[in-house]
């Protein structure tokens, strides 16, 4: 965790970033639900600290602004199906088979917390993965929606762009056009690859 209203070039730096958790046996879910507590308590009640400027206690409120994830993890802080499901989009409700120039309902929580009862309150199974396709979402209990901050997760996980542009769009990009080269070209564009300058 880090504090938003320090400048880019003292917030990266170690002092001022607060490490909470991480763990590569359990799910982000269950490393959110210790500290979702918390977060209420910061943000509609605050803490005292000393401030060693005034010399005397404050009341310092901090209300959680966005959270730093790659995709997979931000899909399921938001009960969403992930990248692969017929509605990939964490953000807005496009689905596959629609025409991607439409532009289509964005998702927010109030939505998805009327979506995921929706789900939650079917009898059967089949009806239920019916539905969580239709939605692209899934009924997992998860703390962080519950949650009653400010921030509304679906606008507060920025797209992680490593993987969504260049280890997505480009990767597939680049093996398409590797593919439709011959021998001879592949050779040339690996020497200027290795030509390269990557200095800096």
């Amino acid at each position: 965790m880090s504090l938003a209203g320090l400048p880019r070039h003292l917030s990266a730096r170690q002092e001022h970033i607060h490490f909470i958790c991480c763990s590569d046996v359990l799910s982000a879910l269950e490393l959110s639900e210790p500290i979702s507590e918390e977060l209420i308590v910061l943000e509609q009640y605050g803490i005292t600290a000393f401030d060693a400027y005034l010399q005397q206690e404050v009341l310092v409120f901090a209300p959680l602004m966005f959270i730093v994830c790659d995709n997979p993890r931000a899909s399921e802080l938001v009960n969403h199906l992930g990248s692969t499901a017929l509605k990939y989009c964490r953000f807005c409700m496009t689905d596959k088979f629609e025409n991607p120039d439409v532009v289509c309902q964005n998702r927010t929580l109030t939505l998805a917390l009327q979506q995921i009862s929706e789900i939650a309150a079917l009898r059967t199974e089949q009806d239920k993965v019916e539905m969580r396709k239709r939605y692209g979402l899934k009924e997992s209990k998860n703390p962080m929606l519950s949650v009653r901050v400010r921030a509304d997760l679906y606008r507060s996980l920025p797209l992680e762009v490593l993987h969504t542009i260049v280890l997505g769009a480009c990767k597939y990009l680049l093996q398409n056009i590797m593919s439709v080269l011959s021998a001879r070209q592949k050779e040339e564009v690996l020497a200027r690859v290795r030509a390269f300058n990557t200095s800096g």
